[in-house]
């Protein structure tokens, strides 16, 4: 049985604390890297780009994907590998020189939007300024580049921020 001492701890801590424990010859802990997605932006443009749960994360909302994250999954989200392996009566894994070299996952396509960060930012502050003045059920804001019809920002109220979702 084992217990959760901490969860989302920075990976500087992590060294630290395993330098710290085999200095002191202290064992029985063990630590699990789990990938999440995070966001810099933070709310920017949240409802636009909509967030990812990553499926094997527990720390991860129990929420289904929204947005472009959801849209484009299946362009951004790579490839995973299988690898079989034999393993013995006593679970261990019987190596083969006939194995050959090792399959690499491939990773998932990058996505460039027409975004532009500085005009994101009016728009959040103006329809903040907005929604404090009149108190809508909702409100959206779509700034589009007229020569080249590019969305320059998106927004809508209610907002959230995807780094702090709950379940």
């Amino acid at each position: 049985e084992h217990v959760v001492i901490a969860q989302q701890v920075r990976p500087e801590y992590v060294q630290r604390l395993r330098e710290t424990l085999s200095e002191l010859k202290f064992g029985g802990l063990s630590y699990k890297h789990i990938t999440r997605r995070y966001y810099p932006a933070g709310p920017l443009a949240a409802n636009a780009l909509g967030y990812c749960r990553i499926p094997d994360d527990p720390l991860s909302p129990a929420l289904p994907a929204k947005g472009i994250e959801l849209l484009y999954a299946s362009v951004t989200a790579g490839q995973s590998v299988a690898i079989r392996q034999p393993f013995d009566a006593w679970g261990r894994r019987i190596m083969r020189r006939d194995m050959g070299e090792r399959p690499r996952a491939l990773p998932g396509k990058d996505l460039v939007l027409t975004i532009d960060m500085g005009t994101q930012e009016i728009v959040e502050e103006e329809l903040n300024r907005c929604c404090e003045l009149r108190d809508p059920v909702g409100a959206n804001v779509t700034v589009i580049g007229v020569q080249t019809g590019e969305i320059l920002a998106v927004s809508c109220r209610p907002n959230f921020d995807p780094n702090d979702l709950k379940p």
